[in-house]
C-alpha cells in the first residue's frame, strides 16, 4: 500500500486500491455489460476463464505506476511525502533523470512488469496480452522488453522490481486468478482491440470522481 495512483489536492488514492477498483468494475462489465458472444469470445482467448482474463488485465493495467517514474511524480504534486513514504518501505531512492523518467510511461512500465509475472508463472500463448497494458492510454507500444533496458533508471533497480512483481502477485491473487499453468491463445485483432476498450472502460469507471473514496481522490 506504500506506491500511490492519484493525488486530488491533499488527499490520496493508493495504487493497490485503485488496481482492485478497476478489478471490481471490470467483474460488473463481465457480469451485467458483455453480451454472450463477447463473453464467449474472451472465454475462447483463455482456456474458458474469460472472466479472469479481463480482471485479470483491470487489477494489472497501473502496474507501470510503482516506478520511480511515476512515483516520482509526487513532488511536483506538491507531495513528496508520498515518495518519501515509498523509500520508508526500502526502495532505492529515484534519481534525478527526470528526461528519461518522461519518455517513460506508466503504460510501458507495466506492459514489462506483466510480462516479467506471466513468464515466471509458467503461463503460455500470452505475448499479445502486455500490449493491452501498454495501451490502455490509447498508444499501443512495440518492443517494450527491449526499451526497458534503455530505461532502467526509470523503471527502477532490482529492490524496484521485487516489489513490481509482488505487488503483480498480490493483487492477481486478491481477485482469485492464479497464472500457472494458465494456457491463452490470441484471439484475433478485433476481439483484442473490443478486449482493450473494456479495460479502458474499467478503468475510467474506477478513476471517475464520481465515486466518492473510490475514483479521483
Amino acid at each position: 500500500d506504500y506506491f500511490w495512483a492519484k493525488i486530488a489536492g491533499n488527499s490520496d488514492h493508493s495504487l493497490v486500491a485503485h488496481l482492485l477498483d478497476s478489478a471490481a468494475v471490470a467483474e460488473l462489465i463481465w457480469q451485467h455489460y458483455l453480451a454472450p458472444k463477447g463473453r464467449r469470445q474472451l472465454d475462447e482467448a483463455s482456456g474458458g476463464r474469460g472472466r479472469d482474463l479481463l480482471v485479470l488485465l483491470a487489477v494489472w493495467h497501473d502496474l507501470g505506476k510503482a516506478t520511480p517514474a511515476f512515483q516520482s511524480k509526487a513532488v511536483a504534486a506538491g507531495r513528496p511525502d508520498l515518495l518519501e513514504r515509498v523509500m520508508q518501505a526500502g526502495l532505492s531512492r529515484p534519481s534525478t533523470s527526470t528526461a528519461q523518467f518522461k519518455k517513460w510511461p506508466h503504460g510501458a512500465a507495466g506492459a514489462v512488469i506483466a510480462r516479467a509475472a506471466l513468464e515466471d508463472a509458467g503461463a503460455e500463448g500470452w505475448l499479445w496480452v502486455p500490449a493491452l497494458i501498454a495501451g490502455h492510454h490509447g498508444r499501443y507500444e512495440s518492443d517494450l522488453w527491449e526499451s526497458r533496458g534503455r530505461f532502467s533508471r526509470a523503471h527502477g533497480d532490482s529492490t524496484w522490481e521485487s516489489a513490481q512483481q509482488r505487488l503483480a502477485q498480490v493483487v492477481a491473487s486478491r481477485v482469485g486468478i492464479r497464472l500457472d499453468g494458465w494456457a491463452l491463445v490470441r484471439p484475433s485483432r478485433g476481439v483484442q482491440l473490443a478486449l482493450g476498450g473494456l479495460l479502458v472502460m474499467a478503468d475510467w469507471i474506477a478513476s471517475s470522481d464520481a465515486f466518492p473514496l473510490l475514483g479521483g481522490g
